[in-house]
């Protein structure tokens, strides 16, 4: 599942001789999943736009320190839970990076805020807040 500008990542990775550090992974299992989590030093998410923004809350539900794009609803609902960045601005999104990668202090402080903000997306929840609009929206068109 290659997307529109595949050639042209491939094409970066090779001038920058990144290959041995970057993977573009395509679609992975489940399991795959889990493991790079597992694994991940960081998160990084510069999307432009987002319905939710599902992959960042499970890396906050992982623990795993990450920095996200400053665009809505993602910065709603990472909370203070993640570092924000202009996701338009190579030097903003650098920075961000290298903040993940080398404040340990800054790491660890956001493993622990990540999962405390990751723990007001329950499954649980958002089944009786979809549950209490329906029952709202039926007891309107009641007469």
């Amino acid at each position: 599942m290659r997307g529109f500008y595949a050639r042209q990542l491939d094409k970066v990775i090779e001038e920058c001789d990144a290959g041995s550090f970057v993977r573009l992974t395509g679609w992975i299992s489940q399991e795959e999943l889990y493991q790079l989590y597992r694994t991940a030093r960081a998160f990084i998410f510069p999307s432009l736009f987002e319905g939710f923004g599902i992959p960042p809350m499970e890396a906050l539900a992982c623990g795993i320190p990450t920095a996200v794009s400053n665009v809505e609803p993602i910065c709603s609902n990472v909370g203070d839970g993640a570092l924000r960045f202009d996701a338009l601005n190579e030097g903003a999104i650098a920075q961000a990076i290298g903040m993940l990668m080398q404040d340990e202090a800054l790491r660890k402080d956001l493993r622990i805020r990540a999962r405390k903000q990751a723990q007001q997306f329950r499954w649980e929840g958002t089944a009786r807040l979809t549950l209490a609009s329906l029952e709202a929206a039926v007891q309107q068109d009641t007469p």
